[in-house]
């Protein structure tokens, strides 16, 4: 990594979240001054070797952010919550986004990350895409992310702030702590169930097609991001490039695990 590791103070938001502490947890490995920010930091599990703040969303100053080198943007409505509540999906993945990555340049903030999604493409995501690609899920989790998305582009482009929108594909992995929410994700459910159960069960397509991301590597790539101050593109796609079946998926997931527990795991 580029940057002064003693020196650099990283805060990222959703910092208690699934992506957030697994980043947190790597950034911190490398010596960085982690902070995790969570509306309610303290009721959720620690991660070693980080520092919590909280996130007040609603201080208009937006305070929290002041003094930080780099920013991982990670809080923001899931797919299901925004579905419930579209206005509200607008109001913090888009409205808050914007005052937020506002106030970090404001406050002298070097680099910004905001963690988007591949699915803001097309809705169910089939076929080719690369960063030119149209944004065409009318989806209130996609439309909302744009928002944001385009806040966060304007202030790169037209300050001294430095950064990228990371459009994530379907990213899995072991939590970095208790963290329940993991579970609802195909793969990781996929493991858990092989584990626990000595099955997995495809509820829907079998044949539906994922590039599933692993976190270990999305990591990787924000090491190699972080310090970069001429990046080559503000949009940036982030995913293996390669779409797998949900019956290829499961049927490897059975296989590895059947090898570690010693056990065949039936798919279902």
């Amino acid at each position: 990594m580029a940057k002064n590791l003693n020196s650099a103070r990283v805060l990222i938001t959703g910092g208690t979240g699934y992506l957030g502490a697994r980043i947190g947890e790597f950034l911190s490995e490398f010596g960085y001054d982690v902070c995790l920010g969570s509306r309610d930091p303290f009721s959720k599990n620690l991660v070693d070797g980080c520092k919590h703040v909280t996130t007040d969303w609603d201080d208009p100053a937006f305070k929290f952010c002041e003094g930080f080198d780099l920013i991982i943007h990670a809080a923001g409505m899931n797919a299901g919550d925004c579905a419930k509540d579209p206005r509200m999906a607008v109001r913090f993945n888009g409205e808050t986004t914007a005052r937020f990555v506002e106030k970090a340049a404001l406050y002298g903030c070097n680099q910004f990350f905001y963690l988007s999604t591949v699915h803001v493409y097309k809705s169910p995501l089939a076929g080719n895409f690369n960063e030119e690609s149209l944004a065409l899920n009318d989806h209130p989790y996609s439309i909302s992310r744009l928002y944001g998305e385009h806040a966060v582009l304007n202030m790169v482009r037209n300050s001294s702030l430095r950064g990228a929108v990371l459009r994530l594909s379907n990213c899995f992995g072991p939590p970095a702590t208790a963290n329940n929410e993991c579970w609802g994700l195909v793969l990781n459910q996929f493991v858990r169930d092989a584990m626990v159960l000595g099955r997995i069960t495809i509820d829907g397509d079998f044949l539906t097609r994922r590039d599933f991301l692993p976190i270990s590597e999305l990591n990787n790539v924000l090491s190699k991001l972080i310090g970069v101050s001429d990046l080559q593109a503000d949009i940036l796609n982030i995913s293996t490039g390669q779409s797998r079946s949900l019956l290829d998926i499961a049927s490897l997931v059975s296989i590895i695990v059947a090898r570690r527990v010693g056990r065949d795991v039936e798919v279902i």
